[in-house]
Formats: C-alpha cells, sequence, structure tokens
C-alpha cells in the first residue's frame, strides 16, 4: 500500500519534478558558467513546502492506512540519491514529533507549476554556511540546528553515538533512531507574518514557517552471528514519516562482538564496509567522519527531518484551495543584485544546433556583443547560457512534444551581471572560437503565427553593401538547402555547418566599416551610465527596448541578427542577490572572491581565426555607429538617410510620397531634400523639371497637423524659390498660393515655419508684381485667383510681425514684403493698420538701420496723402536718419522718402514742422563725397527751403566742395588701423609695432633735417588724437576738460552709436600750407591740397545771408537751413567757430531766436510749429561754437546765450528742451566764473537738471548730466542741502537707466559727477548722499535699484575687453 502512489499523483509528481529541477536550474548555472562549483542548493521540493497552511493529523490518521489518501509535493532527491516519495509527502513531522498535513497548490492545466509556486522561488541569494556556499531562496534565513540527536522509542536525548551504541552492546540488543540536522531554513520575520496573517479556511489553521534538513538513520543492535534469514528488528519507528519508501535498508553488518543493521534517509549513501569489524569506537567514528565530510558537501542530498509551524489568520468564507505564498519572491531590502538570469526563445532551426560547439560558440558570443551595445555595458556583464531544442514550450511544462505542430524556436537562457562581479571576468577568459554566424535576413523572424512587417524595399547604399560584404565574409549567409518557414518568412537555412571566408577589404568611403578596433576598446565595450545600474534593472531596459518598435535593431536585423530572432517573452528565471553584510558596494569582486575561496574562472577557448575576429570587430564598430547615431537627436532619420543618398531627384521625390505611412522614412527623405535643395541650383532645377513644388505643398496639405513635416516641406520651397525663380512661377501658374497661405496658418506661433513662409511670400509676391497685367497696384497671387488671397497673404505677415516682434530676421523678410506693396496699401485700406506695426517694430529695432531704411521706404510708398492724417511717419524718418547719421544707405532712403513725400503741400507742411531740413543738411554734411546722397539731398531742399538754398548755392557754389569731410568711428581699439588690418598679406608683427611707434611719436622736436618741426600737426587731426589718448591727459575722455570737448556730443552724433570727426581746416596744418605757397610761386594751383571747407569769404556771407534773415522775413526753414550750415561749420573746426563769431554769425543766431515773427502769441499752432525746427538749429549752432574753446562760450555767454538757453529749456517741444539744455552745459562754466553779466540762476538751474536726469530719452538724459557735472564741479553740491540728497538720487536713477542700455556715453558724465561728490571733503554728508540717498525710494524700486558700487564695477570688465570702445575704457 506504500510502495507505489495512484497513477494521477505519479502524473502529478513528473509534472512537479520537471518544474523543481527547471527552478533548481534557474540561477544554478549561472555560478556553475562562472566556475564557481562549491555553490550548492537545497532541495526545491522540500523548500516549496515553506509558507503554506497545515493542520495536524488526528491519532486515527497517523497509520500508514492513510498512506493511500496522501497526495506528493514533487520527488526530490532522496537519501540514496535516488528518487524519493518520502520526500515529496504533504504529511510531515513538526517541532513537537507530530504529524501534519500540508497543502499544496494544485497543478496548473498544462502539467506546469503555479505562478505564485515558480514566483516563490525566483530570487535566490547567496548565504555561507560553514565552509558551504548556499544559494537559497531569497525569502529565507539559514540558522544553526543543533547538535546531533539519538531517539529512543520516544525519548529524545543528545547522548553521543558511542554511548548508545556501548550501552545497547551490553544490553545484548536494541534499536534506536539517529538524527543529525545540518541546517534550520525559515522564512524571514516578515515574510512569516504575511503568510501567517493571510486569511485561509477554518480547516488549515497553521502555517509552515520553517524546515530543518538533515539525515537520519535507524540502527538496530543484536548479539554476534544471529541465525540466517533472522528476523530484522528494524520497524517503522512513528518517529519517522508514513511513507518510508525507497528507504535504503543495508543487510546485517559484521561488527566486533555485535551485529549492525540499519535504515538511512536523507545524506549520500554510507557505505557499510567502512563498518565492518570496528568496534563501538570504531563505528562512531566512521559515522562521525561521514557527517563531517560526506554529509555536509551534500546539501542536495538533505531530507525534511521536520517543519516549524506557527498559528495562522483562518476565516470562514474561504473554501478555495490556498495558492503558494507570492510574498516569499520579494527580496529583503539590504540584498544586493549581483546578477540575473532570464530565458527565451529564438526562431532558429534545431538542426543549426549540430553545426559544432564552434558555430554554437559564436551565436553566444554575436549575442552577447550586440545585448552589450543595446543596453550601453561591457559585454563581460553579459553572459550566455546553453540553447535548449523545444524551446520554452517543451521544457517548461514536460508536456510532450506535439507532433502536428512546427516546433522551430530554441530555448536560449542568458544572464546579466553587475558591473563589478564582471570584473571577476577578464577579456581572455570569455572569448569562444568563432566559426560563422547567423545568416543574414529580409525579416524579423518571431513567433508562430505572429505577423511580421517586411522592411522597405530600398536601393542597398554604401553602408548596406558594405555590411552585406562582412556578413558574407563572416559566413552569415547559409545555403538554400533546407527550407525553414519561421513566422511566414521564406528563410531557408544550410543543411551543413557554415564555412567562415576570409574578409575583404571594406569598400572605398565607407562611412561604417573602419579599420580594426582592439576587443578592449572604447567603441567595442561602451562604457557610459548604464553600467551602474543593477542587473534586474538592465534586464527591464532590455525588455523595453525589446518592445519598442522604433528601436534600431528592428529597422536593421542585419546588424542585430541575434536579437531580431528572439521571438518569444523573455522571462525572468531566477535574480542571484548577496547580502550587504556580505559584501560591500564598491569591492563586490574582492568580496566574491574570498567568499568563494578564491576560486577561477571557467576559462572560454579564445578566438584562434583572425579573419573571425575581424569580422567580429567590424561587427562592433558598425552597431557602436549605428546606436550612437540614434542617440543622437533624428538618429532614426539620419541613418535613414543614409540610404538615400545615391537617390535621382525623380527617385526621391516618389520615395517622399511613397513613404507617407512611414514617418521615419518620410522624415529622412525630406531631410535629403533640405539637404539638396540648400545651394545646388541644379538640383533645384531637376526637381522643378519633376513637379516638386506642387508635390511638396500637397505632402504638407496631407499632414497639416504634423508640425516637422509642415516645418520641412515649407523650408523645402523656401530653398527651391530662393535657387530657381521658375518655382516662383510655377506657384503663381499652377495657383498654388492658398496652399500655401493655409499651410501657414496652421501653426501660427511656430517661428520657423513663420519665417520662411515670408520669404516665400516675398518672392511670390515681389514676382507677382512684376508680372501683373494692370500695374503695380492690383497684384493677384495666381492667374484665375482672385485678389482676395492677395490680402489674406498680407495679413498672415502683418500677424507675423506682431507675433515675433523681437526676431530681427523675420521683420526685414516681412519689411521686405510690405515695401513692394505699399502703393496698394492705401488705396485698399490697410495703411493705418501697417503703420501700426511698422511703427511699433521700427522703435523696437531701432538699433538695425536696415530695419529702419526698409521702414522708411514703406512710409514713403505708402504716399503723401497718408502722411496728412498720420504726422507720426515724419517723426519716424527723422528718428531714423537720426539714430543712424553714419549709415549711408538709409541716408539716401529716408531722402529719397522725403522727395516722394514732398509732392503735396500737406505732407511738405508736415515734412518742415518735423525738422526734415536740418535732417538733410546733417546727412549731406555726414556723407559728402556721397554723390548719392548729396543729389538726394539737394532734391529734398528743393521743396523744403528753395530760397535758402539758392541763396546758399550763389554763396558756396557746389556744396561736395564745401562741405568738409566728416569719418565715423566706434573708437574701440585699433579701429584706425582696421583696413590696414584686414589685408592679410601685412605683417601683423609689424602692423602692431607701427602702431606703436605712432602713438608714441615725440610731438616736438629738433628743426634738423629729416626731423618734423613743431607745430606742423595740424588742428584737425589733433582733436582725434586727443581723443584717442587712452591716459589722463587733458584731452582724455576721463576728465572733465575732454568729456567737454570729446565727451558730449553735438545733435550731428549724439543719438548714432559711433562718434562722428571733422578733417576741416583751412590752413591748421603749417606744413601743408608752406607747400601750397611754394607751389604757388611756380604757377600751380595748389588750392586742392586743403582738405574741402568754406573759405573765410563764404563764412562771412552765410552770416550775412543769416543776418539778413531776420530783416528780410525769410521763412523759419531758409532760417533752419543757413543756421544749420554756419552750426556745422562751427563744429567741423575751432578756426571756423572763431570766424563765425567775428562775423556775427552767433548774434544772428540770437537775432532768430529772439525774433518776434516765430513767436508763440503772433502765430497760429501750425506756424508757430514750423519754427521749432529753426530754434534747435540755432541752438545747435551757439553750442557748436562753445564746444570748442572757454573763450567762445565766454563770448556766446557775453550776448546773452545763458537767457537764450534758459528760455528755451522749458520749450513745449523736447527736442528744442535737450538743444537748450545741452547749450546750457556749454555755458555753465563761463556763468560760474563770469562776474559780470546776467547770472545763472541756481534754483532754475537745479531744477532744470533734476528734470532732466530722470527724463526717459537717453540724450536728454545725458545732457542733463553733463549739467549735472558742472554742478559738482563748480561746488553749488558742496552745501549739503536737500537738494544734494535729491541730486544723488536723480545721478542713481540715470546711471542704473545707462547701465541696462550699456551706453558708455550716458554713463561717463553721471561717473564723472558722482566723482565730484565723492571727492567734497568739506562736508562728508555730501558724499554720504550719494551713497546712502537722503530721500530713499519707493520699497518696490529700492530692491531693484542697485548701488553704486554695483552700478561701477558693471563698466570694470566692458572697459578691458579686447573690443572696448575709448568710451568704455
Amino acid at each position: 500500500r506504500c510502495g507505489r502512489a495512484p497513477p494521477h499523483h505519479r502524473r502529478a509528481d513528473a509534472a512537479h519534478a520537471c518544474a523543481g529541477r527547471r527552478r533548481q536550474g534557474g540561477g544554478m548555472w549561472v555560478w556553475r558558467t562562472l566556475g564557481y562549483d562549491n555553490v550548492t542548493e537545497l532541495p526545491s521540493a522540500a523548500i516549496a513546502a515553506l509558507g503554506r497552511r497545515c493542520r495536524p493529523l488526528s491519532d486515527g490518521e497517523n497509520d500508514m492506512d492513510h498512506a493511500d489518501s496522501l497526495d506528493l509535493f514533487s520527488t526530490g532527491g532522496g537519501g540514496t540519491g535516488g528518487s524519493n516519495p518520502a520526500e515529496s509527502a504533504i504529511v510531515q513531522l513538526d517541532e513537537h514529533g507530530e504529524h501534519v498535513e500540508i497543502h499544496r497548490a494544485l497543478p496548473q492545466p498544462g502539467g506546469g507549476a503555479s505562478p505564485a509556486a515558480t514566483q516563490a522561488t525566483s530570487t535566490y541569494r547567496l548565504a555561507p554556511l560553514k565552509k558551504l556556499r548556499m544559494c537559497i531562496p531569497g525569502a529565507l534565513v539559514l540558522e544553526q540546528p543543533g547538535l546531533p540527536r539519538v531517539v529512543f522509542g520516544e525519548k529524545e536525548s543528545t547522548n553521543s553515538l558511542e554511548d548508545t551504541l556501548q550501552r545497547l552492546v551490553g544490553e545484548h540488543g536494541g534499536t534506536f533512531i539517529w538524527r543529525v540536522p545540518m541546517v534550520d531554513a525559515r522564512l524571514r520575520p516578515d515574510i512569516a507574518d504575511e503568510c501567517c496573517f493571510t486569511p485561509a479556511p477554518t480547516d488549515w489553521p497553521r502555517c509552515v514557517t520553517g524546515v530543518v534538513f538533515g539525515a537520519e538513520f535507524e540502527f538496530d543492535v543484536t548479539a554476534p552471528w544471529p541465525p540466517p534469514n533472522s528476523p530484522t528488528n528494524l520497524r517503522r519507528s512513528s518517529c519517522w514519516c508514513p511513507v518510508q519508501t525507497g528507504l535504503r535498508e543495508e543487510p546485517p553488518i559484521e561488527c566486533k562482538g555485535f551485529m549492525l543493521r540499519f535504515l538511512q534517509r536523507g545524506g549520500p549513501a554510507l557505505d557499510p564496509r567502512r563498518l565492518n569489524n570496528c568496534d563501538v569506537r570504531g563505528v562512531a567514528e566512521e559515522l562521525e567522519k561521514w557527517m563531517q565530510k560526506s554529509l555536509a558537501a551534500r546539501p542536495d542530498t538533505w531530507c525534511t527531518l521536520h517543519v516549524s509551524t506557527q498559528p495562522g489568520e483562518v476565516a470562514a468564507s474561504f473554501t478555495a484551495p490556498l495558492p503558494a505564498p507570492g510574498a516569499a519572491a520579494r527580496r529583503q531590502t539590504g540584498d544586493i543584485v549581483v546578477a540575473v538570469a532570464a530565458e527565451t526563445e529564438v526562431a532558429l532551426e534545431p538542426f543549426e544546433l549540430s553545426y559544432g560547439d564552434a558555430h554554437i560558440s559564436s551565436l553566444q558570443r554575436m549575442l552577447e556583443d550586440e545585448i552589450a551595445h543595446v543596453l550601453g555595458v561591457s559585454p563581460s556583464q553579459i553572459m550566455c547560457g546553453d540553447f535548449t531544442p523545444g524551446g520554452a514550450r517543451g521544457s517548461t511544462a514536460g508536456a510532450p512534444r506535439k507532433r502536428h505542430i512546427r516546433n522551430d524556436a530554441i530555448g536560449l537562457r542568458f544572464a546579466l551581471l553587475h558591473s563589478e562581479l564582471s570584473e571577476l571576468l577578464t577579456p581572455k577568459e570569455l572569448p569562444r572560437k568563432v566559426a560563422s554566424a547567423l545568416p543574414v535576413e529580409k525579416q524579423v523572424v518571431g513567433r508562430k503565427g505572429a505577423k511580421t512587417t517586411a522592411l522597405p524595399r530600398v536601393t542597398p547604399s554604401a553602408f548596406q553593401r558594405q555590411l552585406s560584404h562582412t556578413l558574407k565574409a563572416a559566413g552569415m549567409a547559409m545555403s538554400q538547402g533546407t527550407a525553414t518557414k519561421a513566422l511566414g518568412s521564406g528563410v531557408t537555412h544550410s543543411a551543413s555547418a557554415p564555412s567562415l571566408t576570409g574578409v575583404g577589404r571594406s569598400a572605398a568611403g565607407s562611412p561604417s566599416i573602419g579599420s580594426p578596433v582592439k576587443a578592449n576598446s572604447p567603441t567595442t565595450s561602451r562604457p557610459s551610465s548604464a553600467s551602474e545600474l543593477p542587473p534586474d534593472l538592465l534586464l527591464k531596459k532590455l525588455v523595453s527596448t525589446l518592445t519598442e518598435t522604433k528601436h534600431p535593431l528592428r529597422r536593421h536585423p542585419d546588424v542585430f541578427p541575434m536579437l531580431s530572432r528572439i521571438s518569444g517573452k523573455i522571462r525572468t528565471a531566477a535574480v542571484l542577490v548577496v547580502d550587504r553584510s556580505v559584501v560591500t558596494p564598491g569591492k563586490i569582486a574582492d568580496d566574491m572572491r574570498r567568499l568563494l575561496n578564491g576560486r577561477a574562472t571557467a576559462k572560454r577557448t579564445a578566438d584562434d581565426n583572425a579573419d573571425a575576429q575581424e569580422t567580429r570587430e567590424k561587427l562592433t564598430t558598425m552597431r557602436s555607429e549605428l546606436l550612437r547615431l540614434y542617440e543622437e537627436p533624428g538618429g532614426a532619420v539620419a541613418a535613414q538617410k543614409r540610404q538615400l543618398t545615391h537617390l535621382s531627384a525623380k527617385e526621391l521625390l516618389d520615395e517622399m510620397e511613397g513613404s507617407v505611412s512611414r514617418p521615419v522614412d518620410l522624415g529622412a527623405a525630406l531631410v535629403m531634400l533640405l539637404e539638396r535643395t540648400d545651394k545646388d541650383t541644379e538640383w533645384c532645377l531637376r526637381l522643378r523639371s519633376h513637379h516638386a513644388v506642387e508635390r511638396i505643398l500637397s505632402l504638407a496639405r496631407r499632414f497639416n497637423s504634423e508640425r516637422s513635416v509642415v516645418a520641412r516641406c515649407i523650408e523645402i520651397i523656401a530653398r527651391l524659390t530662393a535657387n530657381d525663380q521658375g518655382c516662383v512661377d510655377n506657384l503663381i501658374e499652377k495657383d498654388l498660393a492658398p496652399d500655401f497661405i493655409q499651410s501657414l496658418e496652421n501653426f501660427p506661433q511656430e517661428k520657423d515655419i513663420q519665417f520662411s513662409g515670408c520669404q516665400v511670400l516675398r518672392r511670390l509676391y515681389i514676382r507677382a508684381r512684376e508680372v501683373a497685367s494692370h500695374g503695380p497696384r492690383v497684384v493677384c497671387l495666381g492667374r484665375k485667383l482672385p485678389e482676395v488671397w492677395t490680402f489674406k497673404g498680407l495679413d498672415r505677415t502683418l500677424a507675423t510681425m506682431r507675433l515675433f516682434g523681437d526676431d530681427a530676421e523675420v521683420q526685414i523678410e516681412c519689411f521686405t514684403l510690405l515695401s513692394s506693396l505699399a502703393e496698394m496699401l492705401y488705396n485698399n485700406g490697410m495703411a493705418a493698420e501697417t503703420f501700426k506695426a511698422l511703427d511699433v517694430v521700427m522703435r523696437r529695432h531701432a538699433d538695425r538701420p536696415d530695419i529702419l531704411a526698409k521702414g522708411v521706404l514703406i512710409i514713403a510708398r505708402l504716399g503723401p496723402s497718408f502722411l496728412t492724417h498720420e504726422h507720426r511717419g515724419v517723426s519716424s524718418i527723422v528718428e531714423a536718419m537720426g539714430r543712424h547719421r553714419s549709415n549711408a544707405e538709409l541716408q539716401r532712403v529716408g531722402m529719397r522718402a522725403l522727395v516722394a513725400l514732398g509732392r503735396e503741400e500737406k505732407a511738405l507742411h508736415e515734412s518742415r514742422c518735423g525738422g526734415c531740413v536740418s535732417v538733410v543738411m546733417a546727412a549731406m554734411s555726414a556723407h559728402s563725397k556721397d554723390e548719392q546722397v548729396l543729389r538726394e539731398g539737394s532734391r529734398a531742399l528743393e521743396r523744403l527751403c528753395p530760397r535758402a538754398l539758392d541763396k546758399t548755392i550763389h554763396i558756396c557754389g557746389d556744396l561736395a566742395v564745401v562741405l568738409p569731410p566728416v569719418s565715423w568711428s566706434e573708437f574701440s581699439q585699433g579701429s584706425q588701423w582696421e583696413h590696414a588690418l584686414k589685408d592679410n598679406e601685412w605683417d601683423q608683427v609689424m602692423l602692431k609695432n607701427f602702431r606703436y611707434d605712432i602713438a608714441n611719436m615725440p610731438r616736438g622736436g629738433n628743426a634738423a633735417a629729416g626731423s618734423i618741426a613743431a607745430g606742423d600737426f595740424d588742428e584737425e587731426g589733433g582733436e582725434e588724437a586727443g581723443a584717442l589718448d587712452g591716459g589722463g591727459g587733458a584731452s582724455s575722455l576721463a576728465t572733465i576738460s575732454g568729456f567737454r570737448s570729446q565727451g558730449l556730443r553735438e545733435e550731428f552724433d549724439a543719438c548714432d552709436g559711433v562718434w562722428a570727426t571733422s578733417h576741416a581746416d583751412r590752413s591748421g596744418n603749417r606744413a601743408r600750407e608752406r607747400d601750397i605757397q611754394t607751389l604757388s610761386k611756380y604757377g600751380c594751383k595748389a588750392e586742392g591740397l586743403r582738405s574741402p571747407g568754406p573759405t573765410a569769404e563764404q563764412l562771412k556771407s552765410l552770416c550775412e545771408a543769416l543776418k539778413e534773415g531776420v530783416t528780410h522775413n525769410y521763412s523759419a526753414q531758409d532760417g533752419e537751413l543757413l543756421a544749420s550750415m554756419v552750426g556745422h561749420f562751427a563744429w567741423c573746426s575751432p578756426s571756423l567757430a572763431k570766424a563765425i563769431v567775428g562775423y556775427g554769425g552767433a548774434q544772428a543766431c540770437i537775432a532768430w531766436l529772439r525774433s518776434p515773427n516765430f513767436g508763440s502769441g503772433a502765430l497760429s499752432p501750425e506756424e508757430t510749429a514750423l519754427a521749432f525746427p529753426m530754434q534747435r538749429a540755432c541752438l545747435g549752432a551757439l553750442s557748436s561754437i562753445c564746444s570748442h574753446d572757454r573763450a567762445l562760450a565766454d563770448q556766446i555767454y557775453g550776448i546773452g546765450g545763458v537767457r537764450v538757453a534758459l528760455d528755451f529749456a522749458t520749450h513745449q517741444n523736447q527736442r528744442t528742451q535737450r538743444a537748450a539744455m545741452r547749450l546750457l552745459a556749454r555755458l555753465m562754466p563761463s556763468a560760474f566764473a563770469q562776474t559780470e553779466g546776467e547770472p545763472l540762476p541756481q534754483q532754475v538751474a537745479w531744477d532744470l537738471t533734476l528734470r532732466e536726469l530722470k527724463d526717459g530719452d537717453e540724450v536728454s538724459r545725458t545732457c542733463g548730466a553733463a549739467c549735472a557735472l558742472e554742478i559738482c564741479e563748480h561746488g553749488m553740491a558742496a552745501s549739503g542741502d536737500e537738494q544734494v540728497g535729491l541730486l544723488a538720487e536723480a545721478i542713481l536713477y540715470a546711471l542704473t537707466r545707462a547701465v541696462t542700455s550699456a551706453s558708455s556715453t550716458a554713463s561717463l558724465p553721471l561717473i564723472l559727477a558722482a566723482g565730484r561728490l565723492l571727492e567734497c571733503k568739506s562736508d562728508p554728508a555730501v558724499a554720504a548722499s550719494l551713497i546712502k540717498p537722503a530721500t530713499p525710494p519707493r520699497a518696490a524700486q529700492a530692491q531693484q535699484r542697485p548701488s553704486l558700487v554695483q552700478l561701477l564695477a558693471f563698466w570694470l570688465p566692458k572697459g578691458v575687453a579686447p573690443d572696448a570702445t575709448l568710451a568704455d575704457k
């Protein structure tokens, strides 16, 4: 009854036995492959009882008759090393010696173990046990069980074996049990509590939380020489498990003085021959030796001695069978994962495994390399196991193979190691013999029944041809002998093993195949941050990578031949962990060597084939380059783009249209079109012949919601129209403008799309205007398109201008488009809207002369009729020309605009009120050598002030001869030698030395031959040389005198970013005058050697004409022109300024300012506004005279200059106030020094200065800062009253604004004024008022306003920069 189990029990036993062997091999193979044979494990069948529920058996159920109804766990290792059904019985002894029945999980329908049972043993921990290294489930802990015990009947004692045998020999026989426990395996406390507190049916009240493993013997001692066939006293004791079949019973052994028989359960078989002729001591010694050596070294043969149980939670509502505890799969928090073993299936022909060990080794090596490249780790962290025929279906559940199902999947197991554990394996210990590799397949072979998608059929590129050549050389192409259909793909394999052929030289110009690399090179190992991940996370990353459809291994199966063949899911077979008390992170390799007794790893045979090694290195290089390419942004597109480099224009367009369902291929085709159309005009012509514009625009409309596709299509069309005007004609002839405009409207906030769209629209509108049949005021974007699309395009342009107002390039394109259509804007009611957007952009980009020039051109083309309604147009033109006086192109455009706007009287009136006469005169003076500027300026003056122009021409003749030359310079270091430094033929060292010699040349010397005579330097170069002086001389900008003469700029260049310098002096250079006199004696006309400028007679006539204008009722614009010319001559040279004062020019300017004909009370507001520009011109002329010399300023002060400046400092026009404050700053030194004449009202000066320092205009703040500097310089701020605190606060405010705009010219007078306040030693409160203002600002402003030290520190790094200007220094 106890010999065999029922048939259905035996089938369950076989299924569980297979699952047990599978679980046992899940993690142990990793240690075996690493070469650590001393790592062993406990019997998996006995461990399966842990965590299960149990119940005690009644007295009636303890006999052997109950054994027929008992089921089995699985057949584990028995005491004799064979099958032991007693080990798998569900009835065991507990710690009290009572029999308990253990509940087991029912088998799955297919015969496999339950998922919970598999999960419960998926984590294994390496635990030391004396000299053993145990691989146990992660939920277990090992404890010492205690000493061996002897059982007499129902009593158990710890007597020694020798004493027990001696006692029984003395009593002439007897029976006892010797129980040898080896280890007590228990669940961790948290796992045990979870199992116990999980409710179960009331029939199962207890839970198994521990198992004691070991071996036990039942000995029968009898008298010597018993008769043959005498019955034995051995019996099945109640202390043993009820099912005892398979126990090993030895025949009687003859010992000295007694006979011995025994039954063995667990442990390796004891050899009875060792006990022959042994006395009691010898028998005890042999058994002790067997226990310490044989039994301690074979834990896989241990049996279950008893189990430990604890009470568990029960509930009457649970009646279903209990599964295995899933909580046992969780590992402890402090465990370190050192390896993860996984299983999967590979779509390979099972017959391929018969090719030999070398071929299998090459497949394993290839898989390791591919996984390492995909994960970005070293190949030493990947360890490939054996291939299993039949796949996972044939080995998972132990089910027989079904003959009608094709079995073409091969099971494969591999492991991922910890980066530190992989240090145990050096590169020389892992290589295998490589004979061949996998065949090339065009499709990824997957699980049977699954659908596969073929790669796009594209003509092989150089990269693919080189790859195929390399794979063929590696033996990866098999013959077509054996037909093998996997997943519906017609892939054929050879029946014979492939041979490895030589690898040829790579194709020329191949970007992927390089020179052979070493096995341990960075390209091979690809070290990255992924190597620091634990193995379990690496496995998750690998699984997610294989499931990602966009990964390069899916698109390049020829580069990843093994990974692309994985057809099944990757299952985690085992997770190997080590406790932190055993190993230390960072020293895992050393700790593992010490833990595992320093055993060497298993060395594999190295590759002895040089061609195979070279092929492997080339494939490794390919994978590295491919993955590196995919890691970059747009890597998939770049990889696909390589395959399109050889296509023609038609093929590329066909590929673009054929890949609409493949986003990566579509992106690659569009990127290739972008590269081809960048600067290749020939390619653009070819594309146009194949209707590229129509096809690309159709694609953009098809993908109207896909930003990347639309952006690339718009950019391609922009490049086509830029390189080929015929593409623009196609847009017009095919009426494609509506589709293009609608494509732009789909993404109105995408700057790149709108910028490219504006470029195309600009070319489209210009071309449509050129071919318009009804004139430039009626523009249609197509032959059959209504005019409404013209205005929709303009609306799209204006919306782009508003949305991207900060982008200068977008504004340039929009301005260029509008400038070509400005004539039609006014007629169609779009002029006001256009000018509103135009004005905002021009103010925002005031530092861009190209944008301002386009804006001025648009204003001019809007027409004079629009200007009569919108008066800001003239001011926009005047401000633009004044801000960029040095830009000749802007001056030309501005004057052409003024000429165009002067065709109607109302527009001409607005131009005169805006000060256009002074602006035109300043432009002509700034660019006196530019014929176009002079010509356009003369035309503008003919309309603005014809009487004064006629008088001027009558006096001076050609203005090009009279106007002195002006140079514009940023005063940056070396700017005066810029033309020489640009020439590469000059030696840079020589130029540097030459510049140094010129800068340090003495200004005087002996009048010896060859030396420069004293005074030969003319005044026209002295001013610029003095301003360029970097030291602290009198002419340096860092001094007050230098700032007065050079730092405070006139209206001529005050708004410009560069500085103007005049080269006018008729007789300043004495050496030149001597040469002119000498040449004149010989009849030469040497007057042309002088620089252009007015003669004395011309100056006198101009001054007289200026005087006559007051009495002869000249208009304000006539006086503005004459005053502007006199003022410019006075600004050019001190000698000209003195001559003007001598001829009465200064008195004439004051007479114009005080003339009752231009008073505000006698004229209408319109007529009064006409006098504002004339008054500014007169104030500017007086300021220019005072800028050269203190004596000239004293003369202006003497004729009432201060009163004039104070009167106009409160003028209603801001520009007039600015001119008056500049004149006041020039006259303050004279007013403070003179004791006679009209005094300067100090309170008025304070109020005006404080007002200008807080003005919003930078030039006005600079004029106010100049006045503040004069106040501080002459001691008016030394009193320490409340006004000093207000002045300090105003200086800090203005300095903050100057630092914000990084304006050195505006900061310079403020810093000088602050220095004068800090130097005041008579009253410390004056300096304190600057550092700590007396009137603190508001709290919100105090948090934002920086301190004085921070403001000063801003200019320190800016002043020492290589491109620093003189004002910055």
